[in-house]
């Protein structure tokens, strides 16, 4: 009786023992890759084959403008646009600049010759609302800040001054792809308000084909409207065009 009960306990202690000897293998931790940086930079360089329609009053002294781009091409000193937007996730920042140094003659009566030098830069925070690889739509706002000299040669004399004012500005950006390779983009934004500008507007809508995996060019059209007045100063003015340009991302 005594034998049996040995080996039952003999056995119980070589299975525990046996147990025990087995390695304990360990599960590695898992390996995090480094976070991937969503920070992205677009820049760009465009033309803008702009014309001028409204009305200017320069110290008291009214003209209506009626001018086409072929009309100003003549007499462009300096013209200068560009753009640069940086963004990080769904957030961006957006810096839009146009100059331009023209002059021409007006056909009313008289002839006037008119002479411009304009700042226009555009400051943006845009925000993503849809980004779901089809369409992205954006929302942004900002401030449109302008400062321009103009001056009136006639045969009354010469009228000329320069001013400098900002508006506030808010908008939407919307692009549609169409294609792998070709997608469309409009972008509409208003302001003004009565800040300084009675009212500012602008819309764009254009072609863009990816000629690459970070370039792409763009054709399209842009209008930008401006009705500000400062005492005997008035500019009521829109400019549009068609706009031919190119831009690169990284």
């Amino acid at each position: 009786m005594k034998l049996p009960i040995l080996c039952l306990s003999l056995a119980t202690a070589l299975a525990a023992h046996a147990g025990t000897s087995e390695p304990v293998v360990e599960t590695p931790a898992p390996i995090i890759p480094a976070e991937t940086s969503e920070w992205s930079w677009r820049m760009a360089m465009y033309g803008w084959a702009q014309s001028l329609d409204g009305d200017v009053t320069v110290r008291g002294f009214e003209a209506p403008v009626d001018l086409k781009f072929s009309d100003l091409l003549e007499d462009l000193d300096m013209a200068f646009m560009g753009l640069v937007e940086v963004k990080h996730g769904r957030w961006g920042v957006l810096l839009d600049v146009n100059y331009a140094d023209i002059g021409d003659t007006l056909d009313v009566a008289g002839s006037i010759d008119i002479s411009l030098q304009q700042w226009l830069v555009n400051g943006y925070v845009t925000y993503d609302l849809v980004r779901d690889g089809a369409n992205d739509l954006d929302v942004f706002a900002g401030a449109r800040f302008n400062s321009m000299d103009l001056e009136l040669d006639t045969v009354l004399g010469t009228f000329g001054d320069d001013k400098t004012w900002i508006d506030p500005v808010i908008g939407l950006r919307y692009q549609r792809s169409l294609s792998e390779s070709f997608f469309f983009r409009a972008v509409g934004d208003i302001g003004g308000f009565g800040v300084s500008s009675d009212l500012t507007w602008q819309a764009f809508g254009g072609l863009g084909w990816r000629f690459s995996d970070s370039g792409n060019a763009l054709i399209g059209y842009r209008a930008l409207g401006t009705d500000y007045e400062d005492g005997a100063f008035e500019y009521d003015v829109t400019a549009h065009g068609p706009v031919l340009g190119v831009e690169f991302t990284f």
